[in-house]
């Protein structure tokens, strides 16, 4: 009778353990696909993106577009209060145009550090290191879901209650974040498809130069 007791906790912890490396390995799996996607977003060098954040908080909205296209880089900022700000990045000029309650100022200055090419569709807060073992890593501490959102087929990254997203499962781009107080949700995007014309420095009509 002990015997068979045994046999059968053994054929239990075994099940168990074979479900818990299945589930391991294809979280690790998971993981591996969405870093490599992150490598092709963060090199990017012609999209176009919307993106909404929302304060937890006060439930404030801030909407962010960003058109890049080679070495230009426009990206406009409206807050809940309709203050607007564009940053325009061009190999040499940086400028900046605010309008705040109908007051329109800008400012402009070199582009030393050719800040423009720091931006990227896919900001990697979550990345990890090539090899198999840092994939099983954060494997481990990574709860892994799948989710619908609005129809679509998705994967929910949980790393704590402070910090989760969600990604297309069809291309792995992040479609929302969770990061502490804020929630980021992609409202709209386009890959390949800006022109010159999407790109060109903002017209300074109406606009007053600002002392820094």
């Amino acid at each position: 009778m002990k015997k068979k007791i045994l046999i059968i906790i053994l054929i239990i912890t075994l099940i168990a353990l074979s479900i818990f490396i299945f589930t391991l390995i294809r979280k690790a799996n998971i993981i591996g696909e969405y870093s490599n996607k992150l490598k092709e977003y963060q090199n990017l060098t012609n999209f176009y993106a919307k993106i909404a954040y929302t304060s937890l908080k006060d439930n404030d909205i801030r909407t962010s577009e960003i058109w890049k296209k080679d070495n230009i880089t426009i990206i406009k900022n409206i807050e809940e209060d309709g203050t607007m700000q564009i940053n325009y990045f061009d190999n040499d000029n940086i400028l900046i145009l605010m309008d705040r309650e109908g007051v329109k100022e800008y400012v402009k200055m070199e582009n030393t550090e050719n800040f423009g090419k720091h931006i990227v569709l896919e900001d990697g807060i979550f990345s990890i290191e090539d090899n198999l073992w840092e994939k099983i890593k954060v494997a481990f501490t990574t709860k892994i879901s799948t989710e619908d959102m609005d129809g679509k087929e998705c994967y929910k990254f949980f790393i704590s209650d402070n910090f989760q997203f969600i990604v297309d499962k069809d291309n792995m781009l992040k479609i929302k974040e969770i990061n502490g107080s804020q929630k980021m949700e992609l409202v709209d995007y386009s890959i390949g498809n800006l022109t010159d014309k999407d790109v060109k420095m903002p017209n300074l009509e109406g606009y007053t130069l600002k002392n820094n």
